[in-house]
């Protein structure tokens, strides 16, 4: 694999949300090579988005290449390619700074259990074939995460026992929301509305990126980028750094938040302010492997930052504040308020 051959795949990375219908063929035609699909993912990876690289290779089949046919003297001329390299090579050292910054996060969520590549062509290529109003469902279990490539080039990252139905047609594309937590990166496509059920409300996108956090009784949604119309007790916008919160299909609170690159859970944590310690108990049920059990007050309000690749550790770290006993019997963990 050459160094041009990386900076190219630089430079499609770079500019991959910004292709004309033009520059998607020349992308097609160009991921035809195989070293030049190997140079993509590899760059995808270190920027920590494999997934980006899944999504673009299997879109990318779905568009008719260009074919142009050689000059007649058999060489090509390339002083455009001159001028993209000088690009690329720019876009190369900017990906390789931004992909040490974001270093520490791509680890805690590689670590989980996410169907990439090979994978997800799989599962991108059975619902390639489902465009009926049937709904296709994809569970995690507990302690398990997932990332899903959807056939319209879409991606779904779903936390530990979390659930979604999948039914795409011409006219739409429909995901419901059963339980658990799942962030969805939407592809942009205003003629065919993105829509998320979640029971008691809708959220309508053409292309963004949101999280969804269903928990017993609530709901939050979170925008970290474009906006999302949410249908409930009434309807409204968020945009970035915007968040509701829904109790039967009522919208009881909206506030702003500091959107990061990814939501804490997809980095292996939970970051919690002033939260009730219920909620709190639940969202690590999500990735613990013992049933944790909660004795005392629902109601009483903790802030912090907890593992969710260490559970026991998170709990550790309950039992330090004092205001909290932790138990671990032979299948379960039990969690008293100190009074």
């Amino acid at each position: 694999m050459t160094s041009i051959v990386l900076e190219e795949a630089a430079d499609w990375f770079d500019r991959i949300d910004e292709l004309s219908e033009k520059e998607q063929r020349d992308f097609a035609n160009w991921l035809t090579v195989e070293e030049n699909k190997a140079a993509f993912r590899k760059i995808a990876t270190a920027m920590g988005q494999p997934e980006l690289a899944a999504r673009s290779i299997a879109l990318s089949t779905q568009i008719t290449p260009n074919i142009t046919p050689p000059p007649q003297n058999g060489l090509i001329e390339n002083k455009n390619a001159e001028d993209k390299v000088a690009r690329s090579r720019i876009a190369t050292y900017w990906s390789m700074a931004s992909a040490a910054c974001i270093a520490c996060a791509v680890v805690f969520f590689t670590s989980g259990n996410v169907n990439l590549t090979a994978n997800s062509e799989k599962q991108l290529s059975a619902l390639a074939d489902y465009e009926t109003s049937t709904f296709t469902v994809i569970s995690t279990s507990t302690t398990e995460e997932k990332s899903n490539v959807l056939d319209d080039g879409s991606i779904v990252y779903q936390g530990g026992d979390s659930q979604i139905s999948v039914a795409f047609s011409a006219e739409k594309r429909e995901v419901k929301l059963t339980k658990g937590q799942a962030y969805f990166d939407v592809t942009h496509a205003p003629q065919r509305p993105f829509i998320v059920d979640l029971d008691a409300a809708t959220i309508t996108v053409v292309g963004t990126a949101f999280d969804i956090d269903r928990l017993e009784g609530q709901t939050i949604v979170k925008v970290y980028d474009g906006t999302v119309r949410v249908s409930a007790d009434r309807e409204i916008l968020l945009n970035r750094g915007q968040e509701i919160k829904l109790e039967n299909g009522v919208i009881t609170s909206n506030s702003a938040f500091t959107p990061q690159q990814l939501p804490s859970w997809r980095m292996g944590w939970l970051s919690i302010e002033d939260t009730p310690i219920n909620e709190v108990i639940a969202r690590l049920n999500r990735y613990s492997s013992r049933h944790v059990n909660y004795i005392g007050d629902p109601d009483v309000i903790i802030s912090g930052r907890f593992s969710l690749r260490d559970i026991s550790e998170s709990l550790n770290l309950l039992s330090s504040m004092q205001e909290f006993s932790v138990e671990r019997t032979s299948s379960d963990y039990i969690v008293r308020q100190i009074k």
